[in-house]
């Protein structure tokens, strides 16, 4: 009976290992998602300021845009007004 016992407690102690195993993985591979989801959650902040630039910028240049085909409009009838 004792070595049954034994052997039972040694199954035991086997089996608490491993869960302890599992669990400590299971802890590390929760650890290392954290980490991923807070450099994407980081590239993404940046990935919205760097869309908020172009959109800014793309604002500026329909801006310029705009001012220079009035100016070019201006000209053009400056021109014909001259030449007339």
């Amino acid at each position: 009976i004792a070595g049954s016992i034994a052997a039972a407690v040694e199954e035991q102690g086997a089996a608490t290992a491993e869960i302890a195993r599992n669990v400590s993985e299971t802890a590390s591979a929760a650890r290392e998602m954290t980490d991923r989801t807070t450099e994407v959650a980081a590239e993404s902040e940046q990935t919205g300021r760097f869309a908020d630039e172009v959109r800014d910028s793309a604002g500026a240049l329909n801006s310029a845009v705009a001012e220079l085909s009035r100016s070019v409009v201006q000209v053009v009838r400056s021109s014909i007004a001259e030449a007339a």
